[in-house]
């Protein structure tokens, strides 16, 4: 039996190619446990009809694909979803990681550089091997069972996000470097050469 008494909603947010090969597959097996979970996909550069074939046909009916890219569908979609499911299969920092972190949504994403950076596994998120399916099951089925982790992890996610993510501490930061830079005659990072 499952503790919370309304199943919680699912949210990726993004690019649909870096998470097709996994979100479906872990989709799938999730609702074989819970079968009345639902899922929106918001922004995702494609339409419902190229992205709801990769779902199992019997799940297709408990997706939902939102192609429009407006930030105020975005900002909704975070506030109206519970638990932010990001099994994207490249490395990076996905933008949205941040804004569900900034909702104070508990997120599943797997290991790899950049969000592991910003998510400490077990405190303000849940951290997953890539290509483990499993792994990312398990990890949303505790959340989906547990609305105390939720509630716990969302907040630490809140916090990090408010104390180290914003816009102005990022831009900030970058200014204070490319300041040093410029006038200390510091040598440019390897990311900011440019290569004939």
């Amino acid at each position: 039996a499952l503790a919370r008494p309304v199943m919680p909603k699912l949210l990726f947010v993004g690019d649909w190619l870096p998470a097709r090969e996994g979100l479906p597959k872990v989709f799938s097996r999730l609702r074989q446990r819970y079968p009345q979970l639902n899922l929106s996909i918001i922004g995702p550069q494609l339409s419902p009809e190229e992205i709801l074939p990769s779902f199992e046909p019997e799940t297709r009916p408990a997706v939902t694909v939102v192609s429009d890219r407006d930030e105020m569908t975005r900002v909704l979609a975070y506030q109206q979803h519970d638990i932010f499911v990001c099994p994207t299969m490249h490395a990076g920092m996905p933008v949205s990681v941040l804004e569900a972190m900034a909702s104070a949504m508990p997120v599943v994403t797997t290991h790899h550089n950049g969000v592991q950076d910003v998510i400490i596994d077990g405190e303000n998120g849940l951290l997953t091997p890539k290509h483990n399916i499993n792994a990312q099951v398990d990890a949303l089925s505790q959340l989906i069972e547990s609305p105390r982790l939720c509630q716990k992890l969302g907040l630490a996610a809140f916090e990090t996000a408010s104390r180290l993510y914003t816009w102005k501490q990022v831009t900030d930061i970058f200014e204070e470097n490319l300041y040093r830079i410029l006038h200390k005659r510091l040598p440019l990072p390897d990311w900011m050469m440019v290569n004939p």
